[in-house]
């Protein structure tokens, strides 16, 4: 399990012109509590609140101009009608999604409000004690990092991570704030906070400046071990004995959110050669953990025909049979 902060810059980047994109957190939501540990403060909730709509205002400041004057001489081309018609597309497409972003906005609906709330929802959020806020400033009033003028935000997440992280455990901090990095080298951790870190937590600090950053230098690591896990889960369905232990299997295997197809096709297998799988797969937590894998996957499924009674044990129509009725 990686410990993961993000600070509140990295969540706001989702609605900017940033490298960490809507997939990158997708991808993180589905590795929260299995892979990753996210730890979320009250003050990176209400920088996020705070700054919010200034940073929509800054990238639709970017985003409206959208105006392409055509001069004269390009009248004279045989592409020049072609041309204005889609000028003129680009202009109205232009205009519907600035209306459908204005409403989102309004609504708090827009897809990064969405994957924000989705991934909070799953978190504890760490407030901080009067005394930990007085701890803070106190901090930055003798000169200690991080902070400036007169902010004391940035000292009230570090003091809450000393604090709330277990000792012994490495930190993988990702901030594209300046206060927190090497005034010599952008790219490393600030010195004064890494050695404060290891001391106090007896563990390293790992920085990264953006979630693109992290992933690609630890995603390999996590899939790796995720990869393992599922298959190990998949043996244990195949061999298990009794139905709670079914159950549970399940359980575990839900938290997996991505399926190979030879995967699924295991998975399937263990529902068919384990009778303490197939005599309960219509229980509600069965038959919806193989629904939510063969979403988009089911056609494909029904081309090996011993797995066919499976999937139309779980509700499935073969198609495959649908088009032969068609074409006769």
């Amino acid at each position: 399990m990686k410990h993961l902060f993000l600070d509140s810059q990295i969540w706001l980047s989702l609605y900017d012109f940033s490298s960490d994109d809507l997939e990158q957190f997708r991808r993180l939501n589905t590795l929260i509590n299995s892979e990753v540990k996210i730890y979320l403060t009250g003050q990176v909730c209400s920088e996020i609140s705070r700054n919010r709509e200034n940073k929509i205002l800054a990238a639709l400041d970017k985003f409206k101009p959208v105006n392409i004057p055509i001069p004269n001489l390009c009248k004279g081309y045989d592409e020049y009608n072609e041309f204005k018609k889609i000028v003129e597309k680009c202009k109205n497409e232009h205009k519907k999604i600035l209306s459908k972003i204005d409403t989102d906005i309004q609504n708090e609906s827009l897809h990064a409000d969405l994957v924000i709330t989705e991934i909070f929802q799953k978190l504890e959020i760490h407030d901080a004690s009067d005394d930990l806020i007085k701890k803070s400033i106190a901090r930055y009033e003798i000169g200690n990092p991080p902070g400036k003028n007169k902010s004391y935000g940035d000292a009230i997440n570090w003091e809450l991570l000393l604090e709330v992280v277990p000792d012994k455990q490495d930190l993988f901090f990702v901030s594209s704030d300046k206060d927190f990095r090497s005034v010599l080298n952008e790219n490393k951790f600030n010195n004064f906070l890494k050695k404060e870190w290891i001391k106090k937590k007896n563990s390293e600090i790992f920085f990264y400046t953006s979630l693109t950053e992290f992933f690609k230098s630890n995603l390999k690591d996590i899939e790796l071990k995720t990869e393992n896990e599922k298959i190990e889960l998949i043996k244990k369905l195949s061999t298990c004995g009794n139905f709670s232990s079914t159950h549970s299997i399940i359980h575990k295997l839900s938290k997996h959110s991505t399926w190979t197809d030879d995967q699924i096709i295991e998975l399937l297998k263990a529902a068919d050669s384990n009778n303490q799988v197939h005599w309960i797969i219509e229980d509600n937590d069965i038959q919806t953990f193989y629904k939510t894998i063969l979403i988009s996957k089911v056609e494909k499924m029904f081309e090996l025909e011993e797995l066919h009674w499976i999937l139309e044990k779980i509700g499935y129509k073969n198609p495959l049979q649908d088009n032969s009725d068609e074409t006769e």
